[in-house]
């Protein structure tokens, strides 16, 4: 064979191979274009076009590994001859292993060859999660706007967990309480199983603990594949995958998956993640208005039941009680001798005083000293707080009501919960106790607004402890001997005005 035979036989060998190549190449974009075809089946039907594709198909064993999954052709061995490729897709791994299992030499073409499909599968990869993302996205989003009761969760958390390949699973949420309430947890699949007894689906924060716990608590993604400590007649998990939902670096809700097939990977986790991400506004948009509508229908109540008081107390009082109501407001001292000459005639003065008396232990009437802020050149400023949970309201109307600087207290709807009303010699005391003593710093209050006023015009006279001693009752825990504001003289304490 001369010289010129042994090119053209080398570049027909050559070209086949190129040919085999491209076939190759062919291959994995039509099955790209499968419909429906997931990850996982990409990978193991591209791993058959791999050994055909090289020089030695007969003793060209391979595999795939992605994301810690491993796809092998039939009676994998790994030897040491082998040519890979190694490529990041977002945070995994996808690695293309081929080996001869015998000392053969690859050519420099079919290592640009596997590094080609390394490339190939990335961008293909990254275009199917993407695109199922979007879709599931898309799901998840319909599902909030077609269900307004508690059937959303259990809608959303089927989607995931075909998703994810789940048996098992729950999404929930965290109430004005703090507590985590799962309603996806009366699922059939869970509740008909589940024999741990008196099962619930409100898990204060006290209680949180475990692996959800601790996701809860630490707002973080855990994956554990066990061992799992859980009550007699729990069933039983062989992994589990915990993604905390949050808003604004606060949680306000988790979904939970376990008993995959295969242990969680970075895949899953990110795609849960990216899920949580996208649940999270639309779910604190509807707790949102949840929160909202309970406080409707609670002022709703409210209103129900001042009415009716109202209407009692009105049928309570007679024309009599009225008049004194009437005259004391007009003028304490001069009302007593007005209502005594009117009433001379019918009403004793003993009977006016019982009269009187019967109105201030019903708590329509209170007798007492008010003061004119105005002459005394005292100032007044107003506070609106909005707190974190509507469930503290109580907790700081009993509070402020015993403190020396606030006058009155308006529970108020809307955007804020409670309108303040203090007292102080100056502005400057008014800024320093809030800033000090704490209401506008206070932990539970989320928001706050400052309204300073300029003059009182109406009630000429106020019912404020401005020269007492401060209520017995109060423990401020706000010691005056230990703030700067009071050693440097800047504040004079609630002691002193």
């Amino acid at each position: 064979m001369n010289d010129l035979e042994k090119r053209l036989k080398e570049f027909e060998h050559n070209l086949k191979e190129r040919v085999k190549e491209l076939g190759c190449l062919y291959e994995i974009s039509r099955i790209a274009e499968l419909p429906n075809i997931s990850i996982n089946e990409l990978l193991k039907e591209t791993l058959k076009t791999l050994p055909p594709a090289w020089q030695y198909p007969e003793i060209t064993h391979g595999r795939i590994i992605y994301d810690g999954v491993e796809f092998k052709t039939d009676n994998f061995k790994a030897t040491k001859w082998k040519i890979s490729s190694k490529i990041k897709i977002n945070s995994s791994d996808l690695k293309l292993e081929l080996y001869y299992l015998e000392n053969k030499k690859f050519l420099k073409e079919e290592k640009r060859l596997i590094d080609d499909i390394a490339v190939r599968l990335k961008s293909i990869i990254e275009q199917k999660e993407s695109k199922e993302e979007i879709s599931v996205r898309d799901k998840i989003t319909k599902v909030f706007r077609e269900f307004t009761d508690d059937r959303v969760f259990n809608e959303v958390l089927n989607i995931v967990q075909e998703v994810v390949e789940s048996e098992m699973g729950y999404f929930g949420y965290i109430n004005e309480n703090g507590d985590m309430i799962t309603p996806s947890l009366t699922r059939e699949i869970y509740w008909d199983k589940c024999e741990v007894p008196g099962k619930p689906i409100i898990f204060p924060r006290k209680d949180w603990g475990g692996i959800w716990g601790k996701s809860l608590l630490d707002k973080t993604t855990i994956i554990s594949k066990g061992p799992f400590n859980f009550p007699e007649g729990h069933l039983t998990l062989s992994n589990v995958m915990c993604v905390p939902i949050l808003y604004q670096d606060d949680v306000i809700g988790q979904i939970t998956v376990g008993n995959k097939a295969i242990d969680y990977n970075n895949r899953d986790k990110r795609f849960l993640e990216n899920i949580a991400n996208k649940i999270s506004p639309i779910l604190q948009a509807r707790l949102e208005r949840d929160q909202m509508e309970k406080e409707r229908q609670r002022l709703a109540k409210e209103l129900k039941e001042s009415t009716k008081e109202r209407e009692k107390i009105q049928e309570d009082l007679d024309d009599i009680d009225k008049q004194i109501l009437r005259e004391l407001h007009e003028d304490g001292k001069k009302g007593l001798h007005k209502i005594e000459i009117a009433m001379s005639n019918v009403m004793s003065h003993t009977g006016i005083k019982n009269r009187i008396g019967k109105l201030t232990d019903s708590n329509f009437l209170k007798i007492q000293g008010n003061v004119n802020v105005k002459k005394l050149n005292y100032r007044l400023a107003f506070l609106l707080l909005e707190l974190r949970k509507f469930e503290d309201l109580k907790k700081f109307i009993d509070f402020y009501s015993k403190c020396k600087r606030i006058f009155f207290v308006l529970s108020v709807s809307g955007k804020y919960h409670l309108l303040l009303g203090i007292v102080a010699k100056s502005f400057e005391i008014i800024n320093n106790f809030l800033s000090c003593c704490g209401l506008i710093n206070d932990e539970d209050v989320a928001k706050s607004e400052l309204i300073f006023g300029s003059n009182l015009e109406l009630p000429e006279y106020l019912p404020i402890n401005l020269f007492g001693n401060k209520n017995k009752d109060f423990k401020c825990e706000r010691i005056c001997k230990d703030c700067d504001y009071f050693k440097q003289g800047i504040c004079e304490g609630c002691e002193k005005n």
